[in-house]
């Protein structure tokens, strides 16, 4: 089917993708959509015992538990939007297979950039192939700017887009396109490319593919962001938190 997910249970198993994570600095990304929408960069920096207040019944109780402490690399990060008690979802790539995790922050301390979330019951691991064609909604904010013109998305792989044009834009097969504009919920990735194929499909819109060359690994990282959430969704995953509670107590022993 193009792809493949699973959840990951398994207590080592689980900590040694995290220790992998800290030992190489992979940057993860963690999104929270519950009052404000909030995206962090951070790294994983260190895997331990922390004492975590929580509220269970109008009544405050600390416990001992096994927490992620991260480091967020964002400078421009506004650290007065996290609040602890929030759901985040993680995500991340290493090669061809990308995870992913929900997570509640317990803790963040804006002095040093530090925040800690819980330690998950499980990691979603889904298997990507870099030639999967995925079709594009308009709800998924991705559009392509050619010629300063924004022209809707059909479909994206990880080295190709099509989009519609309207006959405005000229474009013949073979023709090399030198400034592209990838534009992902807002953010302007640069890219190049060149026209693959042209065909007409409504009045005065033509369907155009053009093969893309990435300017750099961010562009890469955000065109596996919406492959990946896709892929989920059609593996009938759903990257809502559940409201079951963290399972860090079965990681005792693997630690």
């Amino acid at each position: 089917m193009g792809y493949s997910v699973r959840m990951i249970e398994n207590p080592k198993q689980v900590l040694r993708i995290f220790e992998y994570c800290k030992q190489h600095s992979v940057p993860l990304t963690a999104k929270c959509e519950e009052l404000i929408s909030i995206e962090m960069k951070l790294t994983l920096a260190q895997i331990d015992w922390h004492f975590v207040t929580s509220r269970v019944c109008f009544k405050e109780e600390a416990g001992r538990r096994v927490c992620l402490l991260m480091k967020v690399q964002a400078s421009s990060f506004n650290f007065d939007l996290p609040l602890p008690g929030q759901t985040f979802s993680f995500s991340f790539q290493h090669r061809t297979v990308g995870h992913s995790f929900h997570s509640e922050l317990l803790s963040f301390i804006r002095r040093t950039r530090q925040a800690i979330f819980s330690y998950p019951p499980g990691i979603y691991a889904h298997r990507l192939r870099e030639s999967l064609r995925i079709d594009i909604d308009p709800s998924d904010g991705v559009l392509v700017s050619l010629n300063g013109e924004s022209c809707q998305t059909v479909n994206l792989t990880m080295d190709g887009v099509a989009v519609l044009v309207s006959e405005k834009i000229p474009l013949r097969v073979g023709q090399a396109v030198r400034k592209l504009l990838l534009i992902i919920r807002g953010e302007e990735l640069e890219a190049s490319g060149r026209v693959r194929h042209v065909s007409k499909c409504v009045e005065g819109k033509y369907m155009c593919g053009i093969s893309l060359c990435h300017k750099d690994e961010n562009a890469l990282q955000r065109v596996r962001e919406v492959i990946t959430e896709k892929q989920l969704l059609l593996a009938g995953v759903h990257t809502r938190p559940t409201t079951s509670r963290p399972r860090g107590e079965r990681l005792i022993h693997a630690l």
